[in-house]
């Protein structure tokens, strides 16, 4: 199934006026994949696990969690849109309440 290529360093921009660079070195077949994210220039850096969605009549789908080195865990979600470029939502897993919308600064080609 066609899935948006996702693969290197790119960046979103939180509401919440964070920047969060994600680094994704492969995606495996069924569409999970390992994640790297630093933000606050690079000083708060973490790992984790995500999964791409299939094409949908909304778009492809993208999920992923983020364990950072402060503590905290980023669960991150977001639908592409027509031109490839990612609008989602976040939370920090430990304290739910806390939520922004973030937005990929670069657009994904289908491949």
């Amino acid at each position: 199934m066609p899935q948006h290529n996702i693969l290197g360093e790119w960046q979103l921009r939180q509401t919440n006026n964070f920047t969060v660079t994600v680094t994704v070195p492969f995606i495996n077949t069924d569409g999970s994949f390992p994640v790297t994210g630093k933000h606050s220039n690079g000083t708060v850096q973490g790992s984790g696990f995500g999964r791409l969605g299939g094409l949908t009549a909304g778009g492809d789908e993208i999920h992923f969690r983020i364990g950072w080195a402060n503590g905290t865990e980023g669960a991150y979600q977001g639908v592409f849109d027509p031109t490839g470029f990612i609008n989602g939502s976040t939370f920090d897993v430990q304290h739910p309440d806390v939520t922004a919308g973030w937005r990929s600064l670069r657009s994904f080609a289908v491949s």
